[in-house]
């Protein structure tokens, strides 16, 4: 599942991004963290998104909020291909 999620390739990782602050009601640090995570690893694909989340709940203030930010990494993971590239259209 991992290796495939870096053949999914996305046009635009700010709205991929901004639609999953969106979707799932993210705080703005929670978007400005996961927005400088991806600046640090910048891959723009299933993977790459995925990553920045979960690198983005390390910087979280509670240890809650860091598990939600992982656990949304771990869904956003496992989202069919259709699904997740919605968030890039």
């Amino acid at each position: 599942m991992l290796r495939e999620s870096t053949e999914i390739k996305i046009n635009n990782p700010q709205r991929v991004i901004n639609n999953v602050v969106q979707q799932y009601k993210l705080s703005e640090s929670q978007k400005e963290n996961i927005l400088i995570a991806f600046g640090v690893e910048p891959e723009p694909d299933k993977y790459g998104i995925t990553n920045t989340i979960t690198l983005a709940a390390q910087k979280e203030e509670t240890w809650e909020k860091s598990v939600e930010l992982e656990k949304l990494g771990g869904h956003l993971i496992s989202l069919p291909i259709e699904e997740f590239k919605s968030l890039d259209g």
